[in-house]
């Protein structure tokens, strides 16, 4: 009689486990391999673990393309400031060196007329002089009356 239980009962686990498998999927066939629980849950948290690195990754790869970008417009930026200050510093210099020669230009005119201005006036002089020295040796002055001229 105990023995015809210990067939029963290996009879029934027997039966459950086709049953079991009868009833099962293809896919959850697949999913179940032969590792203990722990081990199935271990791989699954990997799995999890992997797949919330990669969305990590994939958001701070995300984040460090939109800080190049934005370095990279900083960049250019500052870099047209750049140009904008060196075009603006070298246009003030032409305007100064141009206000400069103008300057020069009308210094070395004043200096010129000057000259001439000068020129004109000893030369002016000099013939009054000279028409003071005829006029002098061509007159003869007599006290008591008019002056005679030669």
């Amino acid at each position: 009689p105990s023995g015809d239980h210990k067939k029963s009962a290996s009879m029934e686990e027997k039966d459950v486990a086709v049953f079991s498998n009868e009833n099962r999927s293809s896919k959850d066939k697949e999913s179940t391999d032969r590792r203990p629980i722990s081990s199935r849950e271990k791989g699954r948290d990997e799995l999890k673990a992997s797949s919330r690195r990669e969305t990590i990754k994939a958001a701070e790869e995300k984040k460090k393309r939109q800080d190049d970008e934005k370095r990279k417009k900083e960049d250019e930026k500052r870099k047209k400031k750049e140009e904008e200050k060196l075009k603006a510093e070298e246009e003030q210099r032409k305007k100064e060196e141009e206000e400069k020669r103008k300057l020069e230009e009308e210094e070395r005119k004043k200096q010129e007329e000057e000259e001439k201005r000068q020129r004109e006036e000893a030369a002016t002089r000099q013939r009054q002089d000279f028409s003071f020295k005829d006029f002098k040796d061509n007159v003869r002055i007599n006290l008591n009356s008019e002056p005679t001229f030669s």
